[in-house]
């Protein structure tokens, strides 16, 4: 690895899963009990947390997919479904059940290695290039490179740690 960009990008995506395996042992401690229970002033359900994530990393998949397919050039992202959207938001609301724990974890997962897979394929120029995305009608585009959302992602993960442990505890025991 003689390009500091490709180890830059080798580091980023170990800080990536890294921040995947403490967000799964934050919800390994989660009671079944707790798992639809939402803090006064939460906009998700412990388990909706799970979704919320899934949901971010299809979002910047997405990103990542318009950067290849216009080959780094600047682009509009296509909004995604509002169906797909709405049902999204209200499932990270209500969360999930004990009996679906196991699925959604696996959705998160799967849907985690196919953003990471897609990074890694990058030549390291394209991991660090800035493009502008416009990422809704109407509003200035901003630049953007894949090292940023990795990043992004990995703050992501770890800012959801003690929201899960915070949620967990607060949640009335059965």
């Amino acid at each position: 690895m003689s390009d500091p960009r490709e180890a830059q990008r080798e580091r980023d995506l170990h800080e990536l899963f890294a921040a995947r395996a403490e967000l799964a042992t934050a919800f390994m401690g989660v009671d079944d009990a707790a798992l639809g229970y939402r803090g006064t002033g939460d906009d998700y359900a412990v388990s909706g947390i799970i979704v919320h994530i899934t949901a971010t990393l299809d979002h910047y998949r997405r990103v990542l997919e318009g950067m290849i397919d216009t080959a780094f050039k600047a682009f509009a992202l296509q909004p995604q479904d509002p169906g797909v959207e709405a049902a999204h938001a209200a499932r990270a609301k209500t969360g999930f059940a004990a009996g679906e724990r196991d699925e959604a974890f696996a959705v998160l997962e799967s849907t985690h290695d196919d953003f990471a897979a897609a990074a890694l394929s990058l030549v390291p120029s394209d991991y660090v290039r800035q493009v502008p995305v416009t990422y809704k009608p109407g509003e200035a585009p901003h630049n953007t490179s894949p090292a940023d959302i990795v990043g992004w992602l990995t703050d992501h993960y770890r800012e959801h740690v003690p929201h899960i442990t915070d949620l967990a505890a607060a949640a009335p025991k059965a």
